[in-house]
């Protein structure tokens, strides 16, 4: 089982050149939001460079499944971004991953409690809430469902890791079905 996760700042695979499959290419140029186009190919781009590293695939044979989901024929991946970080990952088993930055001006209560599944306390504070949103959501990629499935039990092994870059802290989490951690490749100004 082999698990390779890329984590990097934007600005440095923001202009990565990789051959970017018919779907993204649309998408990029529908995102509204000035950062979230950067973000967003920066992910695609370490996960360019992951497949090819790895995998000796090209991502230009990515698709998505109908719930936005990316596919490749020949691997298992994920990716996710968060102001100013990229992540992707690329497995031979499935994977879900998810980052956030810890930030306690976005934390509430009530969000808290919209993401807790039946029994479960929700978060007390920023630290266990985006905590919890990343382990729920890589969770939810790696089901496939989305974040409409973030309110059920997590049914997954899941590794947690504190991510620091610059002043600011993230979350970071990989889940799968079988393997209890993830490799994290550090590139670039993250430690």
């Amino acid at each position: 089982m082999c698990i390779f996760v890329y984590i990097a700042p934007v600005s440095e695979f923001a202009n990565a050149e990789f051959n970017t499959p018919e779907f993204l290419k649309a998408e990029l140029g529908r995102v509204a939001a000035p950062v979230a186009p950067l973000e967003k190919r920066a992910a695609y781009g370490l996960l360019a460079h992951a497949l090819e590293r790895h995998f000796c695939l090209d991502i230009a044979q990515l698709t998505k499944d109908a719930q936005g989901k990316p596919l490749h024929p020949n691997c298992h991946v994920s990716l996710s971004h968060s102001h100013g970080l990229a992540v992707a990952a690329a497995a031979d088993i499935p994977v879900g991953l998810d980052i956030e930055r810890v930030d306690a001006a976005r934390f509430t209560p009530a969000l808290a409690a919209r993401i807790a599944a039946k029994g479960e306390s929700p978060a007390k504070n920023a630290d266990e809430f985006f905590t919890l949103w990343t382990v729920k959501e890589a969770a939810a990629k790696l089901s496939g469902r989305g974040i409409a499935d973030m309110r059920r039990p997590i049914d997954a092994h899941i590794a947690v890791r504190t991510v620091k870059y610059g002043s600011y802290e993230y979350r970071l989490a990989v889940a799968t079905e079988q393997y209890k951690a993830a490799e994290l490749m550090l590139l670039g100004g993250v430690k």
